[in-house]
Formats: C-alpha cells, structure tokens, sequence
C-alpha cells in the first residue's frame, strides 16, 4: 500500500509538472511580441525541433525551405530567429557590430577565458584586444606575402592530379581539396606542409577536426554550462584534445627550428609562427605562448575545412554549368597569351580577371563554407 501510494504521488507529481509546463510554455508563446513571426509550430514551444535538425546534419537544406516558405524571417526555436537578408548581415556582422555573439559561441573553446579563441570569445572587449595582437599579421599585405608558399603546395597538388589523370583513375576531389587546403595552411602557419598530398590517406586530423565540429555545433545550442561540465571529461585522444595536441606538437617543433642559428625564412618571408615569436621577443607582455596557441590552433581548425569546402563549391558548380566553365577557361587562356598572367596566377592577377571573381563569389554566395547561421544576440533597447 505504501509502494502504491508513493507511486500514485509520484505519478500526479510528473502529471502536474507536465501540465504547469504546457500552460506555462503556452502563455509564454501568446504573449511574445514576435508571435506572428512564422516557422514550424513545434518551434514555437521548445528548441526540441532545433536540436533535432542540426543533429540530423542537413540543416542548411532545413534552412533554405524554411526561407522559401515562410519568408525573410524564419522562428527556428523559441527567441531564436534565422534572417534571410544581405542588408541585415551587414549590420550583425560588421566590426564593433552591437549584437554580440550567442552563447553556442562558448562550446568551441575550452571553458577557460585564458585561452578564447577569436571565433569563440562572445566578450567583444577581450576579442577586440586579442583582434589587435594579431590584424598586422592577418591585414591584406602580409597575408600576399605568403603566395610563395601557397605556391609550393599548388604545384605539387596540380602534380598529383596529373599523375591520377594520366592513370584515369577516379578520386574524392573533395578530399583532394582537403588534402590541399591542410598542406598550405601547414606552409603558411609553421613553414612546411603537413605531408597529406604526399600521403593522401591519412585523415587523422580531419576525423579530429569533424569530432570537434560535431561536438561544438551540437553542445553549443545547449546552457554553457552543460560544455563546461563535459569538456573535461573529452577526451585526449581524439576531437578538441587531438587538434590542440596537433597544434602544440607543430608550434614546438618550429620554435625550436627558430631558435636554430642555421635556420633563414624562405625568401625573406617568415610564417605565421615566425611572426607570432617575432612580436613575443620584442613584447613578451603582448604576444604570450597561449595566444600563439590559440591563433595556430583557429589557422588549422577553421582555415582547412571553410578552403576546402569553398573550393569544393566553385568546382562543383562549374562542372555543373559547362558554358560557365567554357567561359572562365578562356578568360584565362585568353590572358595567358596576353601575357596578363603567370604560370601560378598571383592575387594581384587574379583580381584583373572579372570572370574568375564572379564565378569565385557566386560560389561563395550559393554554398556557404558554414552550414548554420552564425548567431547573434539582439542588445536591449
């Protein structure tokens, strides 16, 4: 009889619980001033809908029907809006924008302020001190000093893909393209190439970088509080601790180059670690070794993927559109017997190439190197 009552009381506690919620989550809902807002009904409610989509990995897709029937402003979960408008980006993501980043931000850093990376760090003034350490190394001019580099990998890619053509063989150029991206990074960052269009096999890294992704993009949309409860127990072998160890292992084996008194910069041109050690010597205040970390570990965990996914895109869709590609390849032939090009087509050259900048940006437009929206929140007032 007591085992009866208690679960008797037990279950009327569970009921009453769901009743207060439902009627407590529906007033919430009528009485939102952006009630009239559209999106899928469930959505309105809980975040349930939310989490259930990008677990399903297809998001984007969501995302553009979603647009296509309920117009410019989309509910995707309670307080949670997509917005389909170039104007508005302007205005969210400019530098010194007022809408700071949401909270999902948090879970792609570990939980400690000390070591926030740039993309990570939702406190504008933090991100705006970190921003200044770095903009010398990051502008425009420093960033055409490392062509030289891209060039190494770009030749030795343009080699392996003739050797697969010459053998007829099919590949994942998508994976090529990772395989690419990976390498210049490896050049521009610590001085030489992490070895995968040598080895195109190996996908250690990437399976680190994808887990990591997964990770951040799903635990980011709930309470910071959960990511911080989980990250230490991640662990060291795989994901965020395998990028981070990746990362430490490449900045120590180039510091120690460095320190090398036969060692020279190629061409003139140092790296971005060579950089970064630079400014450290000079103003150990303003360059710690936890800043270099960070901004080596953003090069490889974000500068590989969003490469190789946007290259993937502007071949992709050439293939798809042959007059498109008949008509780039003889803007390039054409400047080529001009004499307006070089054999590795500098940045310089490639902006006097009208064709090759619509087809490079209507890419960019039509398949995003991010698949979800990057959110923001609304300030007071």
């Amino acid at each position: 009889m007591v085992i009866d009552s208690i679960l008797a009381s037990g279950f009327w506690a569970v009921t009453l619980g769901v009743i207060v919620w439902v009627f407590y989550t529906a007033g919430k809902a009528y009485l939102d001033p952006l009630r009239d807002v559209d999106g899928p009904f469930i959505a309105r409610f809980t975040g349930l809908w939310h989490l259930k989509k990008i677990f399903e990995g297809k998001f984007e897709l969501v995302n553009i029907a979603l647009h296509k029937k309920y117009g410019t402003v989309v509910r995707i979960a309670p307080n949670v809006y997509s917005i389909d408008d170039p104007d508005c980006a302007k205005v969210l993501y400019v530098h010194g924008s007022k809408f700071v980043k949401a909270s999902w931000y948090s879970a792609w850093m570990p939980p400690d302020p000390n070591k926030a990376s740039l993309f990570g760090d939702t406190d504008p003034h933090h991100h705006a001190l970190q921003r200044r350490k770095f903009a010398s190394s990051y502008s425009m001019t420093s960033l055409v000093g490392y062509e030289p580099f891209v060039n190494n990998c770009t030749k030795l890619f343009a080699e392996k893909l003739s050797d697969i053509a010459k053998r007829n063989e099919k590949i994942d150029l998508a994976h090529w393209f990772q395989c690419y991206a990976f390498d210049v990074i490896g050049e521009i960052t610590f001085g030489h190439r992490f070895g995968f269009l040598e080895d195109s096999t190996r996908t250690d890294v990437f399976d680190a970088i994808d887990t990591r992704n997964h990770y951040s993009t799903f635990v980011g949309l709930f309470p910071s509080s959960l990511h911080r409860m989980l990250f230490p127990l991640l662990p060291t072998t795989g994901g965020h601790g395998y990028v981070g160890k990746y990362t430490m292992d490449e900045i120590a084996s180039r510091e120690s180059l460095l320190k090398s008194p036969d060692v020279k910069e190629r061409d003139g041109k140092p790296d971005f670690v060579s950089r970064f050690f630079q400014i450290r010597q000079e103003d150990p205040d303003k360059m710690t070794k936890m800043d270099i970390f960070t901004m080596c570990q953003s090069n490889i965990g974000a500068g590989s993927d969003t490469t190789a996914i946007s290259l993937s895109a502007i071949v992709y869709y050439l293939l798809k559109h042959p007059e498109t590609y008949k008509r780039l390849k003889d803007e390039i032939d054409q400047a080529a017997v001009q004499g307006k090009i070089s054999d590795s087509i500098s940045f310089k050259e490639a902006q006097e190439l009208p064709f090759l900048q619509a087809v490079i940006k209507e890419a960019l437009r039509l398949h995003s190197a991010t698949g979800l929206p990057l959110a923001r929140v609304v300030p007071e007032g």
